[in-house]
């Protein structure tokens, strides 16, 4: 009867709809606990690189019998948990396996035990003699799958990864020896995916780079080590062509020197140059502008020299010179010389600063084509003869200085083939270039100011010499010894202010040169001593500020070399020192 009353007390509770709804509450909740459990480890050893290789089943709501209670839940809760912890046990076993490289062996891409013929699972790892750790790599069924890392063998960090599958998924990073980083970035299916950084030595930013599926694409970024910026510019990803990226630059791109003044400026279209590009010197001053089309040169291209005077200036017609072109030499002399594009006979001269002709040159599309001759400042040939197709042919003549005397040439299209020297014979000179043994010669320009003054001994330069502006203004006052260069320079612009001024020794340059900017103020002051620089070294900027300040000794940097901005901020401090050969030892940036 207690039996009965028991059971019925039983049945009527299982019946009782309230009583059915908490225990059912009860089962869904266990239920959904075992299955988080579950899944969690199946995660934690995803990130681990080995998975579970069989789970019991998880308790099914049909499995369980209206009839049973609560206990007999929970019962089946413990088998299903046991039933883990044994996959767990089997897991960290396999996991435990750890094997030095020389212990495996790849084939076919997959990596086996020397000892078995099954894939391998377990962990790779490889010490230095010191004991310090060498490479740690994770695997899963003879494939790299997991955490990777490298070490020096002083136990810094080299390198980390993740694996998946045999292939880099996930972030990478890299250092170097001292510690900084060396790169860092991300891997999407082994090739690199979004935004990657690269790393100078010293910690400074070198590359950010923007990948999509292993090839640049987008912003590109380059700096200097110390700091400044050194290229700016986007690209477009194309493709990857056996493992090798092809991507082509687009749109505008810019280019700095070391000091951060813009070097290049323009911009491209597949790669190619189009459209207004400009270069400056490191000193901020203009080096060339002109226009490319699909990276060839076109129309109109001026150039400077490096102190802001113009250098030449014509046009061009598909990357060959066209048209009337002229050229200022860095003293301020000017010619004219007149090409045509892709046109034979064309002819280019120029001359010496006192106005006596240096070369006369002919091209033929590009090419040397004709006869070239070359002539010294006393108006000697030292050399003549013709080329074909740019190549040296038939007979040549040149003066050898060491023989004082004259050779002559054979060649067959740039084979020498033959030689001759007569020593009898003495040189030609120009005819159109008048001198004398002693005394002084003068010219004048048509409207009867001066042009120069010339003094000779025994024919051979010696005294004053000067030039003159059309404007009447000096262009350049000089002195000769014996033939050779001596005492104060100085060289004029055409408004009368001073250029460059220094004095010769001998041939040699000695002492303070000093050269100034176009419209006056002190652009660069620099010492020597037998012609190599030897002594304080110092530039500045056109509105007054120093640029730059240092010191050599025989021709190299040495001690402290200081650089500023224009708007007098210092940007960097270099450190030379003996005992490292003159190299650089050391530097600050501010």
């Amino acid at each position: 009867m207690f039996g009965q009353k028991q059971f019925g007390r039983i049945f009527i509770e299982n019946e009782n709809p309230l009583f059915k709804k908490n225990t059912k509450d009860i089962n869904v909740k266990e239920k959904r606990e075992i299955s988080d459990e579950v899944s969690n480890r199946v995660e934690i050893e995803d990130s681990i690189a080995i998975e579970p290789e069989v789970l019991s089943p998880k308790p099914k709501e049909d499995n369980l019998s209206k009839f049973d209670n609560v206990d007999s839940i929970k019962s089946k809760n413990k088998m299903v948990s046991k039933a883990i912890v044994r996959t767990e046990k089997k897991i960290m076993k396999k996991l435990k396996v750890v094997l030095p490289s020389d212990s495996i062996v790849t084939k076919r891409g997959f990596m086996y035990r020397t000892d078995t013929k099954e894939k391998f699972s377990g962990k790779i790892l490889d010490k230095y003699e010191n004991g310090n750790n060498k490479v740690e790599i994770r695997i899963k069924d003879g494939l790299k799958h997991g955490s990777s890392k490298e070490w020096f063998s002083s136990g810094q960090k080299m390198k980390t990864s993740i694996w998946k599958n045999g292939d880099l998924h996930g972030y990478s990073r890299e250092w170097y020896e001292n510690a900084q980083a060396k790169s860092r970035g991300k891997y999407l299916f082994g090739r690199k995916h979004e935004t990657w950084y690269e790393y100078f030595r010293n910690g400074q930013i070198n590359k950010k780079l923007n990948f999509s599926d292993g090839v640049p694409n987008g912003l590109i970024e380059e700096w200097f080590s110390n700091g400044q910026q050194k290229e700016k510019g986007s690209v477009v990803k194309q493709s990857v062509e056996n493992n090798i990226s092809v991507y082509n630059k687009t749109g505008l791109w810019t280019k700095w020197h070391l000091n951060g003044q813009k070097k290049e400026k323009g911009s491209y279209l597949n790669s190619q140059k189009d459209g207004i590009w400009i270069e400056w010197y490191e000193n901020g001053e203009n080096k060339s502008e002109g226009k490319y089309f699909k990276n060839t040169k076109q129309g109109i291209w001026t150039y400077w020299y490096d102190d802001g005077n113009k250098k030449s200036k014509g046009s061009y017609e598909a990357g060959y010179l066209n048209g009337q072109w002229t050229h200022w030499y860095e003293w301020i002399w000017k010619n004219a010389a007149g090409y045509t594009a892709r046109e034979n006979n064309t002819s280019y001269t120029t001359w010496y600063i006192d106005g006596q002709i240096q070369i006369t040159e002919n091209w033929d599309n590009g090419k040397k084509d004709g006869v070239w001759t070359w002539w010294n400042e006393e108006g000697y040939i030292d050399s003549t003869g013709k080329y074909d197709n740019n190549m040296k042919n038939g007979k040549w003549t040149e003066w050898d200085s060491t023989l004082q005397a004259q050779l002559e040439i054979s060649w067959d299209y740039n084979k020498k083939i033959g030689k001759i020297i007569h020593p009898s014979k003495k040189r030609k000179k120009n005819k159109s270039i008048f001198t004398i043994e002693d005394g002084e010669r003068t010219e004048w320009f048509a409207d009867g100011k001066l042009k120069s003054k010339k003094s000779y001994v025994k024919g051979k330069r010696h005294g004053k010499w000067i030039y003159w502006y059309a404007n009447g203004n000096k262009r350049l006052e000089s002195l000769y010894s014996n033939n050779k260069k001596d005492s104060k320079w100085t060289y004029y612009y055409s408004d009368g202010s001073s250029r460059v001024s220094g004095v010769y020794k001998k041939d040699k340059k000695d002492g303070r040169w000093t050269i100034w900017y176009v419209k006056g103020g002190r652009e660069k002051e620099t010492h020597w001593s037998n012609n190599i620089l030897d002594g304080k070294y110092r530039e500045w900027y056109k509105n007054g500020q120093i640029r730059v300040n240092g010191l050599y000794e025989n021709g190299i940097k040495t001690g402290k070399w200081e650089y500023w901005y224009q708007d007098g901020t210092k940007r960097l401090e270099d450190i030379y020192e003996k005992s490292k050969n003159n190299n650089l030892f050391g530097n600050l940036v501010n």
